[in-house]
């Protein structure tokens, strides 16, 4: 899981375990990680284009859209 990698990293990098575990802890109950196509299918419902890549990180992506012509 990328998560466990993930941790692994923050911790060899220094980070006291107690931070990794509370910002896990946080991305858990504040970050919703969904497909690309859940991703399009809400923003298109939503009265908006689908969605175009621009940016891909580790865990991370950035889309961009319009909203539809009326």
């Amino acid at each position: 899981h990328l998560y466990k990698v993930w941790k692994t990293r923050c911790r060899r990098s220094g980070m006291p375990r107690e931070e990794v575990e509370a910002l896990f802890s946080r991305m858990d109950k504040d970050v919703a990680i969904i497909s690309e196509e859940r991703l399009g299918d809400l923003v298109e419902t939503s009265g908006f284009e689908a969605p175009i890549l621009y940016w891909r990180g580790l865990v991370f992506g950035a889309w961009m859209t319009r909203k539809k012509a009326r």
